[in-house]
């Protein structure tokens, strides 16, 4: 569908089957035509290239909530590592 919409917005074309070579598939046609329609080619690598960095900032903020996720929780696990000790008096003034 997307190479077809491609075709659509800058191929010139009165009727749906002046968009596409017969007997080929939209990607085939646009393939085919590329060289003809120079900005419909340069259009369609920046979407492909505008994907593509959206893709790696997606998988970067991931790692970055994994990572911070991980921080929180061996945080968490250093503060309540003494919860519910108690500390015994006696004990402590033996040993000082």
């Amino acid at each position: 569908m997307y190479f077809f919409q491609l075709l659509e917005l800058f191929k010139p074309w009165r009727d749906e089957s002046d968009l596409c070579t017969e007997g080929k598939t939209s990607y085939e046609t646009l393939v085919e035509k590329q060289l003809n329609y120079p900005v419909m080619k340069e259009y369609h690598e920046q979407q492909v290239h505008t994907t593509s960095q959206d893709e790696e900032i997606h998988t970067a903020v991931k790692e970055k909530a994994r990572q911070l996720s991980e921080e929180t929780a061996v945080a968490e696990d250093e503060e309540t590592a003494l919860e519910g000790y108690v500390i015994n008096h006696a004990e402590t003034a033996i040993v000082s």
